[in-house]
């Protein structure tokens, strides 16, 4: 038995197709769910306007891009790299998860930038955590 991720309904694991990538060796989506959203795919990729051969978050060149959409709305957004479309969708799929990412690389680099700080928590003299440091964690 498994639970589809898209309708949260359980089935039998011969209701999902297979998947060598998944753990379980099944789809995370119930075959009905799945072929929905094939459907929704193929629809969209035939009403986007066509790839521009690159990359538009990194600028790389490439011919074989990936079509990314709100998941929100379904709308279009853009033609992406493999590695460009993963990663926005491993940080939540949203402006929050890239913000925080590019807020915790900047600390990073500020304090790479200003090695004065070198083993103080969080780069403060004193070892106390400012507001900065208590919203990334949030």
């Amino acid at each position: 038995m498994k639970q589809c991720k898209e309708c949260k309904k359980t089935f039998e694991l011969t209701e999902f197709h297979k998947n060598g990538d998944a753990t379980d060796g099944h789809d995370h989506r119930c075959k009905s769910c799945s072929n929905k959203h094939r459907s929704f795919r193929l629809k969209l990729k035939r009403t986007a306007p066509d790839s521009i051969g690159k990359c538009e978050c990194c600028g790389k060149e490439s011919d074989k891009l990936d079509l990314d959409h709100c998941h929100n709305d379904m709308e279009f957004r853009g033609w992406l790299c493999r590695s460009c479309n993963v990663g926005i969708g491993q940080l939540g799929d949203d402006l929050e998860g890239v913000l925080k990412a590019v807020a915790y690389l900047s600390k990073y680099t500020y304090l790479q930038e200003h090695k004065e700080y070198e083993g103080t928590r969080f780069g403060h003299r004193n070892g106390s955590e400012s507001q900065y440091d208590l919203d990334l964690r949030n």
